[in-house]
């Protein structure tokens, strides 16, 4: 749902925790292809960078290295998804400079620092009724998420929903 109501804001669809490709494929089928959506995933492809204090003992830097971006890329086989590698501390910001506008950021990276890097950006990029979807806000796997995304949410003023199924969903 969160996807189709994007569809009708225009602005580009990002996901940062890309991992294997599963959501990032899925959104694409959900958005159909829509001439002119830009889709775009960010993830290091090398798992965890950083995992901090915040995040517990369940994740451990490496956690969640996939097969790399060139077997996601495979998997994806869709030329219309472009995949940004490396840590999204630096990237997201870099490809901020030239995109003004989100219809929908998934944030799926489990742990706390890249999860707090992102949020203010995405929320900056974010087009009016534009939605943030956090993947793992209510896991007791993924304290750091819980506390970024509580930490924000102190500083701006949103809508938010958790979600019985643990996620965020945060509105614009």
């Amino acid at each position: 749902q969160a996807v189709t109501n994007a569809l009708e804001m225009g602005g580009d669809i990002v996901e940062l925790g890309v991992y294997r490709g599963g959501a990032l494929k899925f959104i694409a089928e959900i958005s159909g292809r829509r001439e002119g959506l830009n889709l775009i995933g960010f993830d290091t492809f090398e798992g965890h960078v950083g995992v901090a204090e915040q995040d517990g003992h369940v994740h451990v830097d490496g956690m969640f290295k996939g097969g790399g971006i060139k077997e996601v890329e495979a998997y994806l086989a869709d030329p219309g998804i472009r995949l940004i590698e490396g840590d999204g501390s630096a990237t997201f910001p870099e490809y901020a400079k030239k995109s003004p506008r989100i219809a929908l950021a998934h944030l799926d990276m489990d742990i706390y620092q890249p999860t707090a890097d992102a949020l203010p950006l995405a929320f900056e990029l974010l087009a009016p009724r534009g939605i943030i979807l956090l993947d793992d806000y209510g896991f007791t796997s993924c304290p750091g998420v819980k506390q970024a995304t509580d930490d924000f949410l102190k500083q701006v003023s949103a809508t938010s929903f958790h979600l019985m199924t643990g996620q965020m969903i945060i509105v614009k």
